[in-house]
């Protein structure tokens, strides 16, 4: 293979890392609880926003994707009649806790709307010309 040139390595190295998943653990003081967020893949965000659910309800239901660890929690839940859906065990955090959490997964997921584009002021200038 071919060595690649510095611009071919670094899109390389960032698409290699775009496919690494990225986890923040978290600590829910109140309930003791421990867990860990992944970055979600922008299309199954993107499902999950689309549907035609109240936007509190897509919220959990992005931190519940998110939190697989959470997972076999909520289908003891359900088993046991305490919720009727799994995303129903998000209920115990409140909606500017599952908005904090959202937030996050969207960072972890490289969806937080961070702008990485930068024009010289070369380039503003012919613009503006």
């Amino acid at each position: 293979m071919a060595k690649l040139s510095e611009l071919a390595q670094k899109i390389s190295g960032a698409l290699e890392k775009k496919k690494q998943v990225r986890t923040q653990a978290v600590h829910i003081r109140e309930l003791e609880i421990d867990f860990t967020l992944e970055g979600l893949p922008l299309a199954k965000i993107e499902e999950l926003v689309s549907t035609p659910l109240p936007r509190e309800q897509q919220a959990r239901m992005v931190v519940y994707e998110a939190a697989p660890a959470l997972h076999s929690v909520a289908k003891e839940l359900v088993a046991a009649g305490i919720i009727g859906d799994c995303v129903d065990m998000l209920r115990v955090f409140t909606i500017q806790e599952i908005t904090q959490l959202m937030k996050q997964v969207f960072v972890l997921s490289g969806a937080d709307g961070e702008n990485r584009v930068v024009f010289s002021q070369e380039v503003e200038n012919i613009k503006n010309a």
